[in-house]
């Protein structure tokens, strides 16, 4: 999890100070989601557009969207774009949110 709190804290100071008033298993949850939106996000903002890699999350998107959440553990050897990936999915199976907002968010 220090990985997620990390690009959180990174991200946005403002946010992750905020974010600390919440119970602990919520912060965990803001700390996966926000890393998959920085993240994402970030590849997009680059000057020059980090392309490739926004392409690496959407194709692990795609790869993970669909895959029963208890074999997408993050991994040691993980890239973190699959980490932001497979939190995501942990967090839309938890949550049970619609996948269309991520692919709205992706191609948007």
């Amino acid at each position: 999890m220090d990985i997620e709190q990390d690009i959180f804290r990174e991200g946005s100071q403002l946010h992750y100070n905020a974010a600390r008033f919440f119970p602990k298993s919520k912060r965990e949850d803001v700390s996966k989601l926000y890393s998959f939106l920085h993240m994402t996000r970030g590849y997009v903002n680059a000057v020059p557009v980090r392309a490739e890699e926004f392409r690496d999350v959407v194709q692990k998107w795609r790869d993970f969207r669909e895959v029963p959440v208890d074999h997408l553990s993050p991994d040691i050897h993980d890239s973190i774009n699959a980490r932001v990936v497979k939190n995501i999915c942990y967090l839309i199976d938890k949550y049970d949110f619609d996948r269309s907002w991520v692919e709205a968010f992706l191609y948007a």
